[in-house]
């Protein structure tokens, strides 16, 4: 990352510090999907578990832009 190379030491901290929040975010939401456990028809537990996958993904995408 070039530009935080060049950037003040200050602003390299707080972009590395929100992109670990960022992954950390992404494996949370992960490991809370694989604990809901769905049973055939159960629409509640089988939306909960596509939350959190949404979540995680959504939290990815930020990862990428913020990483550029």
């Amino acid at each position: 990352m070039t530009v935080t190379d060049k950037s003040p030491k200050r602003f390299r901290f707080t972009l590395v510090a929100k992109l670990q929040n960022y992954a950390l975010d992404i494996i949370e939401n992960l490991y809370r999907a694989n604990e809901v456990f769905v049973k055939a028809g159960d629409r509640e537990k089988a939306q909960q578990r596509i939350d959190f996958q949404h979540q995680a993904l959504t939290e990815l995408k930020l990862l990428g832009y913020r990483q550029l």
